[in-house]
């Protein structure tokens, strides 16, 4: 189930953060200034209250914790692609595809979003194990994954009475999140070496 919230949430801050970062920094002017500002906004309020709020008003449940993680994780997903659109967007390829008049979407489509591909693939790997630790500290404060289902921090939060008598039910499940988020982390700085060393 962590593996299941995390590559979803993954998906929809992705998704989220790639449109908002591409407009933003394609378009520029008032487009830029808005959206920016947004992010800037939703940026200064801690994520973690903000979703921990959230799961208390909506239903708890699988769905609800991926949309509420993948809501309110694209912030820096956006910043980092924005960045990259701004690059990119002035390379003359872009500029000539301006000049014979393709339209801004198709620019974007065909030119702006594939040269940011290596980039996004890291951003979004480095997501999946931030998705993971917010749903294992959710589902351990009993806001996330609800029975029957079961995740590595719904394992957590069950085996705080049984420490003393059988230490492995908190032992393994913590083993689990640790292990993964270092796998992912290690495959991210993969990820990244490979692009340096191609780039």
């Amino acid at each position: 189930m962590s593996l299941i919230v995390g590559f979803s949430a993954m998906l929809a801050s992705t998704f989220i953060g790639t449109l908002v970062g591409v407009v933003s920094g394609y378009f520029g002017g008032w487009v830029d200034n808005i959206l920016m500002r947004l992010v800037e906004i939703l940026s200064s309020i801690p994520w973690l209250v903000l979703v921990i709020v959230l799961s208390v008003f909506l239903r708890p449940g699988l769905m609800t914790i991926i949309i509420v993680i993948g809501g309110f994780s694209w912030m820096g997903i956006s910043r980092l692609i924005r960045a990259e659109t701004l690059s990119v967007k002035n390379r003359d390829y872009v500029v000539y595809s301006e000049f014979i008049g393709e339209s801004r979407w198709k620019i974007i489509w065909r030119h702006i979003i594939p040269n940011i591909l290596p980039i996004l693939i890291v951003a979004a790997t480095n997501s999946i194990s931030g998705a993971i630790m917010t749903e294992s500290a959710l589902s351990f404060l009993g806001m996330g994954i609800q029975q029957p289902m079961s995740s590595w921090g719904s394992l957590l939060q069950n085996a705080q009475s049984s420490l003393q008598k059988a230490p492995y039910m908190a032992i393994i499940p913590g083993l689990f999140v640790l292990l993964t988020i270092y796998s992912i982390n290690n495959l991210s700085e993969a990820f990244k070496s490979y692009i340096q060393r191609e780039g």
